[in-house]
């Protein structure tokens, strides 16, 4: 069980913070309002006793930093190196992992946290499959971008994804993948995802490729809902989509129980076509992955080599005990067979063949002599 806490800003109510005391600096902006001034020795106590709260008191497993590159802190140690010390001080095995939304390593080369969550891989996938350009998205979407992202190191210590509550929730209607991309590439994308040394996370849902969406809900009093709505549209006049008053205007209230409700997954699709047939897919791949995969990742040291032809990337990965895992993945809007020289340890089996398709191969090479 990991918890996702939130150290870069305080959200609602953080006026009434400010007034018992220095909680806050505007010597840096972020996009919540002022920063947190980490350079208080009181305000550092009041964010790391909170997290070995949840490690001592409620045995967490692990915690989930969100968006650690809006966390400003000159000091020495850096606030969230003293907090990965001072957990593990209470379990050793406590997992502490970094959400950057910039290309920014410090949490692994500097502040001895365990893993990293990017969102650049996500980013390429989803402008891949679906053709999205607005915003943020606007400088991604290759192949050979995906291929970089998919080489990167340290692989088993990245946390990639193709869905997250960020990327959905932000969305104006709440629109998972499904409903967006290109049906050939799907079969593409999470060979991608489950077939890369990189960590998997996978959003609620995902796996039976939910049908709900899953929209920005809250529930604050009266004056704060409505500003929450007000802004919430707002947010969305530099899209295309909604420069158009009307449109805006259709985007749900976030403190509507309507908006929550209509988020509720519904279990039942689990057995029912199509969703039946995506969670073989994931369950298949998943299964290949701890069998051929998962054992060879220890002590994993180095990324990828990769090569782009048109749709298709081909990338290799040195294991940890010198074997070759290789990945070939068609993003063309139609599939075709690919074939790939050499031998290979394992041979998957005909119903293994059929879950990947024609527009995937996957293959492990023993270590050279």
């Amino acid at each position: 069980m990991l918890l996702d806490v939130v150290y870069n800003h305080i959200g609602p109510g953080s006026d009434a913070i400010g007034a018992f005391g220095p909680y806050f600096t505007d010597r840096f902006d972020t996009t919540w309002g002022d920063a947190l001034d980490y350079s208080q020795r009181g305000v550092r106590e009041w964010a790391i006793q909170n997290a070995e709260h949840w490690v001592r008191d409620y045995h967490v497993d692990g915690l989930r930093l969100d968006a650690t590159h809006a966390v400003f802190d000159a000091s020495e140690p850096h606030v969230l190196a003293e907090l990965a010390q001072r957990v593990r001080a209470i379990r050793p095995s406590t997992l502490v992992i970094s959400e950057m939304g910039l290309e920014d390593f410090r949490p692994l080369e500097e502040w001895g946290h365990d893993a990293l969550w990017l969102d650049n891989l996500h980013h390429e996938l989803h402008v891949l499959l679906t053709g999205e350009r607005d915003g943020y998205y606007r400088r991604y979407g290759s192949v050979e971008g995906l291929a970089r992202q998919l080489e990167r190191e340290p692989a088993p210590r990245l946390v990639y994804c193709s869905q997250n509550h960020d990327q959905v929730g932000n969305r104006a209607f709440g629109e998972r993948l499904d409903g967006l991309a290109l049906a050939p590439r799907l079969q593409a994308l999470y060979a991608c995802l489950l077939l890369s040394p990189q960590v998997p996370l996978l959003f609620m849902g995902e796996e039976f490729a939910a049908a709900t969406p899953f929209l920005y809900f809250c529930d604050f009093g009266p004056e704060l809902a409505a500003s929450v709505a007000r802004g919430r549209r707002d947010e969305f006049k530099r899209f295309a989509a909604f420069a158009d008053a009307a449109k805006r205007e259709r985007i749900p209230d976030p403190n509507a129980e309507a908006t929550l409700h209509v988020c509720t997954l519904r279990w039942d699709e689990r057995t029912q076509s199509p969703h039946a047939e995506r969670l073989v897919l994931i369950g298949g791949l998943l299964a290949l992955r701890s069998q051929w995969l998962v054992p060879r990742l220890a002590a994993m040291r180095h990324g990828g080599r990769w090569r782009v032809d048109g749709d298709v990337l081909d990338v290799r990965w040195t294991l940890g005990d010198g074997s070759t895992w290789s990945l070939a993945a068609n993003f063309g809007a139609t599939t075709a067979p690919l074939v790939r020289d050499g031998q290979t340890v394992f041979a998957l089996r005909a119903d293994e063949t059929r879950l990947l398709g024609d527009g995937v191969h996957v293959g492990l090479e023993p270590p050279h002599a």
